[in-house]
């Protein structure tokens, strides 16, 4: 399956919606965790809401870099096509 990816020109948009779906998968569970533990734990709330603000800033860019990689991806295509 690998193999078809890097035939297709299309690993790096491959990648990065691996990347999207760990934080969404991965990262923000521990952090509902965390927020769920903050109190028993002595973490600072406001800790917890600032990762969750950077993950959420990360998940936006890598969301934006998919969709370009996907675009040029299209746009290669489409010029072997043409």
């Amino acid at each position: 399956m690998a193999a078809s990816y890097v035939d297709s020109g299309s690993i790096e948009a491959h990648r990065l919606q691996q990347y999207g779906k760990a934080i969404i998968e991965e990262a923000y569970p521990l952090l509902l965790l965390l927020d769920e533990s903050a109190d028993s734990e002595s973490l600072p709330l406001s800790w917890i809401e600032d990762v969750a603000t950077e993950f959420t800033a990360l998940l936006a860019l890598v969301d934006n870099a998919w969709i370009s990689a996907k675009d040029e991806y299209v746009k290669y295509i489409m010029a072997g096509i043409a």
